[in-house]
């Protein structure tokens, strides 16, 4: 299991860098999702979008996308990109 410390960091401990993935937010609400991706990288570009929306495949360091079912729910692992 991975260790997460008190900035939103996951990694092995001491000096781990900023989380760059959220697996435990599958299955949860997609606001709920994206408040805490806000909240443990402020810095981020989060949005919700549907599975079947187009998008860009265009890869960005400053952007999450939320991939949300029908129901609002998160389908798959949010990530940076």
């Amino acid at each position: 299991k991975m260790e997460v410390d008190a900035a939103g960091g996951a990694g092995s401990g001491a000096g781990a860098s900023a989380a760059r993935s959220w697996p435990d937010l599958v299955g949860s609400s997609g606001e709920a999702a994206a408040a805490a991706i806000r909240a443990a990288r402020p810095s981020l570009s989060v949005s919700l979008v549907g599975v079947d929306d187009m998008m860009t495949m265009d890869f960005r360091e400053d952007r999450v996308r939320i991939r949300v079912k029908e129901d609002g729910t998160v389908d798959s692992v949010p990530q940076v990109g």
